[in-house]
């Protein structure tokens, strides 16, 4: 399951922050999952590590973590990045999956005062796509449980909402 298109707007996120692409493609049920790739756009600092969340869905919603280790990665560079979890044994559930990024602390690196004027950001920067005619995004915090995205459309004065909505994350199954 891959997006065709490069995304143009991105998602920041802050400590503990996940943002996740629900994947439930019948055709993904029961496969091992191999790789998972995420899209770093520009504005990050892409070697910055993050945390790779997989949950199972039910009803629609993001529910059980599968991934029961730690999964912490560095990117290599800016696009697209993979990174091989094959080891972990992990299946697609019958109801599919989210596959989400987790930040990381690193909001102590850059303070605010120079993130908002000079447009520094330390962490990652998450791409986000327009492909697709659904809105597939969750996102969480935490202090917060998962909200869909089209919980927030009415926010937003875009004229193809669902460029803002779908983050750029691949699986690949065997």
């Amino acid at each position: 399951m891959k997006p065709r298109k490069t995304g143009e707007l991105q998602q920041w996120g802050g400590v503990g922050s996940q943002y996740g692409l629900l994947l439930d493609d019948p055709k993904l049920m029961g496969r091992k999952m191999m790789k998972v790739h995420f899209y770093l756009a520009h504005g990050g600092n892409y070697n910055y590590p993050f945390r790779i969340r997989i949950y199972s869905i039910e009803h629609g919603k993001p529910d059980i973590e599968l991934t029961k280790e730690s999964i912490v990665v560095r990117a290599s560079h800016k696009g697209w990045n993979e990174f091989d979890i094959r080891n972990y044994d992990i299946f697609v559930p019958d109801g599919g999956c989210l596959v989400a990024m987790e930040w990381l602390n690193f909001e102590n690196v850059v303070s605010v005062d120079l993130i908002l004027t000079q447009g520094k950001y330390a962490g990652q920067v998450l791409g986000m796509g327009d492909y697709g005619n659904r809105y597939l995004g969750f996102v969480k915090d935490d202090f917060s449980t998962w909200h869909f995205n089209g919980d927030y459309l009415p926010r937003f004065e875009l004229p193809d909402k669902s460029k803002f909505m779908n983050p750029m994350i691949r699986l690949t199954v065997k």
